[in-house]
């Protein structure tokens, strides 16, 4: 929600970055898998691609969303915060009283980028 704030809700970039932020959320919380890639993401989420994919468009094309557009990307960008809260609170990587989670979280997520850098040096 703060981020709606400083953004031009028209702007397909904007929209897209605020859906891959909730969306990579959503699947670090469920599969402990961290994702960067929006086309991947709507991939693995097909309930969303559709949305993904307008935006994707209209980005690719420079054009802006309508009134109507907008209104139905911040229908599926409430969808996706309550997916985000849900999976924080019941995903895998739920935080119990015993955890750190955010030390638990940033250690995943450090030990996923060192595998990709090792990946990308063995290309």
């Amino acid at each position: 929600k703060k981020h709606r704030n400083k953004y031009n809700l028209y702007d397909p970039k904007k929209n897209l970055y605020i859906f891959r932020e909730l969306m990579r959320g959503i699947y670090l919380f469920e599969n402990e898998e961290l994702v960067n890639d929006i086309n991947t993401l709507a991939a693995k989420m097909p309930e969303f691609k559709d949305s993904v994919d307008m935006l994707l468009k209209y980005k690719l094309a420079g054009q802006y969303l309508s009134a109507v557009e907008q209104q139905e990307i911040m229908t599926v960008e409430m969808e996706l915060e309550k997916r985000m809260l849900n999976a924080k609170e019941y995903g895998i990587l739920r935080e119990r009283p015993t955890d750190n989670l955010k030390k638990n979280v940033n250690r995943f997520i450090l030990e996923e980028r060192k595998k990709s850098y090792e990946k990308e040096i063995q290309c």
